[in-house]
């Protein structure tokens, strides 16, 4: 994971690096989850992009990790705290 200006990128099983922009963290039952969304060029304002939310790993800045989220009920109630937290900032339909 390489960190700059609020951009993450991640290497995905294939060794392709993909950028996110970090929207916010979230603590949910004793675990953080990061809520990230694909940075896209050439994608409208107005177009619908969807918010990835994925388990926040390892000791400290340096070494941290993410992990695909199974339970889609806990993605579910993390989404819905991201949400919450972040109405007046995001507009959700």
């Amino acid at each position: 994971m390489n960190e700059k200006d609020g951009i993450i990128t991640l290497t995905d099983e294939e060794g392709n690096d993909i950028d996110f922009q970090l929207l916010d963290i979230i603590d949910y039952e004793g675990s953080e989850y990061a809520a990230l969304l694909p940075v896209s060029e050439g994608v409208e304002e107005d177009e619908r992009q969807e918010v990835l939310i994925l388990l926040v790993c390892g000791e400290d800045d340096e070494d941290v990790s993410f992990e695909v989220v199974e339970d889609f009920g806990t993605v579910e109630k993390i989404f819905a705290l991201f949400k919450e937290r972040n109405s007046e900032l995001f507009s959700f339909e």
